[in-house]
């Protein structure tokens, strides 16, 4: 996958930089994927086991934001210590938070055109 990064800098080796405040965005099938890279806490236990944890276990959190509503966060785990694994991490948080946007957004077109067809229903009864 080929990363397309718009923020902090562009397309840079190895193909993505963070900023200082371990943030950056991607376009990714024409959406814009926010990612923020985290130090696990104890409060990720569920991503793993509390005597694996190593200093540079970090989570990988991505969100798709459109109009203000918040489609998608997907997070994963990762090692900021390999860039190899820390890329990988990035590419499927960018492609799962994108592929969750665009599922969210096709259930809600769904179900406005459910409750269009209810009202419209409604009206011709009355």
């Amino acid at each position: 996958m080929e990363l397309k990064q718009v923020h902090p800098n562009l397309s840079l080796d190895p193909g993505f930089r963070l900023g200082l405040d371990g943030r950056c965005r991607f376009r990714h099938e024409g959406l814009l994927v926010d990612i923020h890279v985290r130090q696990l806490t104890d409060q990720d236990t569920p991503w793993y086991r509390e005597d694996e944890c190593g200093p540079d276990d970090v989570l990988v959190i991505g969100t798709v934001t459109e109009c203000g509503v918040e489609l998608a966060r997907v997070e994963w785990p990762s090692d900021f210590g390999d860039p190899y694994v820390l890329r990988e991490a990035v590419e499927r948080t960018v492609s799962g938070a994108a592929g969750a946007a665009r599922a969210k957004v096709a259930a809600l077109v769904e179900r406005l055109a459910a409750i269009e067809r209810f009202a419209h229903l409604a009206e011709t009864t009355d």
